[in-house]
Parts: structure tokens; sequence; C-alpha cells
């Protein structure tokens, strides 16, 4: 461990000796010949060493801010000796450089080996868009990021279609594991379709049927039988599809057995003759006509006899 040293003197005298400091060595145990007395012979003190104990070497396990990941691991040994040192497993986490003093040499003051973490890639979240029967809507949208880290997703703006509740997991952590979110949507509510029956001048023949739907469902009508009436035309649009917009279906009719002019609807329509009450409305000229008849022939009758109770009187009158 060192050079050794030689001791000269007298035969007879007395030498004393004595170990050498070392570092990172020390003589548990004294020989027995340390002091003795010199002589014709040649003699020999041997200082056998063992080695000190180092400092630790503490490896630490921390992300780039320097927030702890993981207990630290102590590392012991002797003075001189070498250590070895090696990144933990920590799920989603991964080391991109290995710190130069990952190996090194016990020593007697402590020492640090840092292993400085990233995050690791996580698997993709994907979000999917589905009706109630897990037909595809739109084209999923995959989110990426860090093991650990947060995601959000929010559901796609699909004309015709609305989320009615969220998914629980719409809000999440990335993982090592792929993830689903899945939001699942209903048809909005269309605006109606309102069918209408009217004669050629556009007088309303019945009250309009109002259709009701979702968004993009299909919808039929039909024409209404209406007495003494019938449909010149089927409409184009008596079938077709709820959208957001309002819609109109119109039924034209036309006189039966009548090609060119037409009467009042209001006329010759029963189901006109069953008036709201509420809604009151002039007779129409038919009836007009037909009450002044009555009243002419009541007037022509009263006078009549007015005139014959007055002849009746006069007569007896001159007797």
């Amino acid at each position: 461990l060192s050079e050794p040293t030689i001791l000269s003197g007298k035969v007879g005298l007395p030498y004393e000796s004595e170990p050498k400091d070392i570092p990172g060595w020390y003589v548990p145990e004294a020989p027995s010949n340390t002091q003795g007395i010199f002589s014709e012979d040649p003699q020999e003190v041997i200082y056998v060493y063992d080695r000190s104990d180092a400092a630790p070497v503490t490896v630490k396990y921390e992300d780039t801010e320097g927030n702890q990941l993981s207990e630290s691991t102590i590392l012991s040994g002797k003075v001189g000796l070498p250590y070895e040192s090696e990144p933990k497993e920590i799920p989603g986490w991964y080391v991109p450089e290995t710190p130069s003093n990952a190996h090194g040499i016990f020593g007697e003051a402590p020492q640090e080996v840092i292993y400085v973490y990233d995050r690791s890639d996580a698997a993709p979240v994907t979000v999917k868009y589905e009706d109630t029967e897990g037909n595809q809507l739109s084209e999923p949208t995959i989110l990426s990021g860090k093991v650990g880290l947060p995601y959000e997703s929010e559901p796609k703006e699909i004309p015709g279609w609305y989320v009615p509740e969220a998914p629980s997991n719409a809000h999440g952590i990335f993982g090592e594991a792929p993830q689903e979110v899945i939001y699942v949507y209903d048809r909005s509510d269309a605006a109606p379709v309102i069918v209408k029956y009217e004669d050629t001048e556009g007088n309303q023949l019945s009250k309009p049927t109002i259709l009701t739907g979702k968004v993009d469902m299909p919808y039929e009508s039909k024409p209404k039988e209406i007495s003494g009436w019938t449909v010149m035309e089927i409409p184009t649009n008596a079938s077709g599809t709820f959208t957001n917009d309002l819609q109109k279906v119109i039924y034209v009719y036309q006189k039966e057995g009548n090609n060119g002019g037409q009467t009042s609807p209001e006329k010759e329509n029963p189901e006109n003759d069953k008036r709201d009450p509420a809604d009151p409305k002039l007779p129409n000229t038919g009836e007009m006509m037909a009450g002044q008849r009555i009243m002419l022939i009541v007037g022509s009758l009263l006078l009549l006899i007015t005139l014959i109770i007055i002849f009746d009187k006069k007569k007896n009158k001159d007797r």
C-alpha cells in the first residue's frame, strides 16, 4: 500500500514503529512487534490494513423539474472499491440519458447519482362518435400525450345530432394501455312538416296536419278524403326527410265534376260546417240568400193578414 520504512540503530537499543496514514485504509490491529530491540538479525514489522468504510453513494430518481419519482437508493462500500448504479423501472417514465457518474469509485466524501426521467409516450386515447346502435357518425379523433398527464375530449358538432349525456371518461389521464371515449348521439328534434289541403285558389279545405320527427328521418304524408273534392296532383315532397327547417306539403284539390270555375270550399266542404264557436265566421252567400227569401215570404204573409183584418173591420162598420 505504501513504500516500506527502514528503521536503523544499535544492537540492544529499542526501536518504535507506527502505521502510515493511507487514505481509505486503516489498521484494525497493531502487530505485536510494533516496538522492540534492534538485533544482529533483520526484522520486519508488518502493518496489515483494511479498507475504510466509504461515504454513501445516494442514487436519486427525479423528473426534469427535480421532483422525486421514487425513494432514493443508498449504495455503501469500501473506499476505493467500485460502485455501480442503475435506473429504477418507473411506470410511465424513462431515462433519456444515463448520468456520467452512474458507475464510479466509493470515496470518503458522499456522492449523488441522479437519474433524470422524462414521461413515456402514452398509448392513444381514441374518441369515437356513434349513434345508439353503434354506427359511426364521424371519423374518430386520436388524442396523444405523455403517461400520467391529463387528457380532455369533447363531442363533435354533427348536424342533426346531439349528445344527451357525456361519457364518464370524457376527461382522464393518459396511460400505457389504449383507451376509448365514446360519445353516443341521439337525433335532434326536427322542424315540423305542415301538410295543407287547399283548392286551386289557395283556400283551405281542411285543417292542416302537423308531422313531427327527428332530423334526417323520413316522413310520409297523405291527402285527406274531402267530400266533393279530388286531389289534382300528388306534391313532389309528399314524402321526404325531416330537417332543421320548416317544410310545407300542399295538396291541391279540385271540385269533383268541375274542371272550370271553383265553388267556395266553405260552402261545399262539410268539415267547414263544424265551426269552432270560439272562432265565429260570417255566413256564406248561399245562407244569406235563403234567409232573405224566408223574411220576404213572412213579411208578405203578415201584410196580407193585416189587409184582411182592416177590410173586415171596414165592412162591419158599413153595415
